[in-house]
């Protein structure tokens, strides 16, 4: 599940009721143009995999000055 729903099931009632009628406030607003790329947007978001993690990646290297490459040779 994704982390926004796990944040909507954690409302209260009354929170989530306010949400949704800011969102169906904000829809209405939108020409009918507006709504149709929202509603488009929507839906493909919808039909997408969840997200993997991202592996762990190493740190990528520091960039190492003359003065210090200097002192590594030593």
């Amino acid at each position: 599940m994704s982390k926004s729903a796990d944040e909507l099931k954690k409302l209260s009632p009354d929170e989530f009721r306010k949400r949704q009628l800011i969102m169906t406030c904000v829809f209405r607003s939108l020409s009918d143009a507006e709504r149709d790329e929202l509603t488009s947007l929507m839906v493909a978001t919808a039909r997408q995999p969840p997200a993997q993690p991202l592996a762990a990646q190493p740190a990528p290297p520091t960039h190492t000055t003359a003065v210090e490459a200097r002192d590594e040779q030593s």
